[in-house]
């Protein structure tokens, strides 16, 4: 099997729309290998894990969506008191 493939084939590798490999590759999530005039080509194995592996960084108590969860993460001070 070939372990290198282009926008399009990592995308169908990971079972995405080839938008979600952009957004990955622009938050670091994952880097194309090769990077010039012919396009961005990608480890398809890499890209596999990437789309099992979830976000980048994995908190073990879920993500924090809210604004007063990112506030209390941040240690600002709430409701009057420090974190």
């Amino acid at each position: 099997s070939r372990d290198i493939g282009d926008l399009w084939e990592a995308a169908r590798a990971a079972e995405v729309k080839p938008g979600t490999i952009r957004v990955w590759v622009s938050r670091g999530k994952i880097e194309p290998v090769l990077d010039g005039e012919a396009g961005q080509y990608f480890h398809l194995p890499t890209v596999r894990q990437a789309a099992e592996g979830g976000a980048k960084y994995c908190r073990s108590h879920g993500p924090m969506r809210s604004r007063s969860a990112r506030r209390i993460h941040a240690g600002v001070v709430y409701m009057d008191r420090p974190l």
